[in-house]
């Protein structure tokens, strides 16, 4: 671990009811070590309460192409068609559409994967089931081509948690974090409404706590 890094939770550790950083600043490169060029952002939650700022960025890094939605319950059709109707109507309130998307589940072959990667501009991989959610990735193959990709990557919450699981990033949160949660391993702890941006460098918006 950096001296910079030892100092930054010196501090923090002083201060422990108190955010990391409640503004939409930007983390000098070399706090956290940034594997690819990719943009990820990773989210606590994405249907409320998300900075004006998150949504610039947002719109602002957004690939053409089309919404891939990968669920956390891959079996469950019902709730995967459900919450990917929410994410759509959330990027439209947004002033974001696309024209196309598509759900990846336990009914997708790896011919359609495949396929279905090659027009992919953003890719979503939802909040739920963490554990379920990593087996069917890894099952899949789509933490394969997740790795390949060059596009926007947005996880939330479990789907945050993930991507540091499948070595995607190496920023380790806690989504939905509660200032008097007592966690004691080395994370971020993500509030609702908070996200982290992850591209040439690493952007934090809302209250995030360093822990």
């Amino acid at each position: 671990m950096s001296q910079e890094r030892r100092d930054i939770k010196a501090v923090i550790i002083q201060r422990r009811k108190i955010p990391y950083y409640n503004y939409n600043g930007v983390v000098k490169e070399g706090v956290e070590k940034i594997r690819t060029m990719r943009t990820i952002y990773l989210l606590s939650e994405f249907y409320t309460n998300l900075t004006d700022n998150m949504i610039r960025d947002i719109k602002n890094d957004i690939a053409e192409g089309e919404l891939i939605f990968i669920p956390s319950t891959p079996y469950d059709i019902y709730l995967n068609n459900k919450y990917l109707n929410q994410t759509i109507d959330r990027f439209r309130d947004m002033g974001i559409n696309f024209g196309s998307w598509k759900l990846l589940d336990y009914r997708s072959t790896a011919n359609e994967i495949e396929e279905t990667f090659k027009r992919a501009g953003v890719i979503d991989i939802s909040g739920g089931d963490t554990s379920k959610q990593l087996s069917f990735m890894k099952e899949t193959k789509l933490d394969e081509y997740l790795r390949n990709f060059d596009g926007l990557i947005m996880g939330v919450s479990a789907g945050a948690i993930n991507l540091e699981r499948l070595s995607l990033t190496d920023i380790k949160v806690h989504p939905h974090y509660d200032a008097d949660t007592d966690i004691k391993d080395t994370s971020y702890g993500l509030t609702d409404g908070s996200g982290i941006r992850i591209k040439d460098s690493i952007t934090l918006y809302g209250d995030i706590y360093y822990l």
